[in-house]
């Protein structure tokens, strides 16, 4: 396991969501989330699915532009 060597792990996803639908979205966050490291997203999706499933989960936003 890479963090027992390496420390935590960060997992970078951009612009991801333009490629799935929203089942394959769910499947997939699903199993990123197992990994129990730093998940780090781009997208510019600002609202809908994404942004509900990011929120039910805490996670922290950042906007880069308004």
């Amino acid at each position: 396991e890479l963090s027992a060597h390496q420390g935590g792990v960060i997992f970078l996803l951009d612009d991801f969501m333009t490629d799935f639908d929203a089942e394959r979205a769910n499947i997939f966050l699903d199993i990123l989330l197992q990994l129990k490291g730093q998940l780090i997203f781009t997208t510019p999706v600002n609202d809908g699915f994404f942004a509900q499933k990011m929120e039910i989960f805490g996670a922290q936003r950042i906007s880069l532009t308004d």
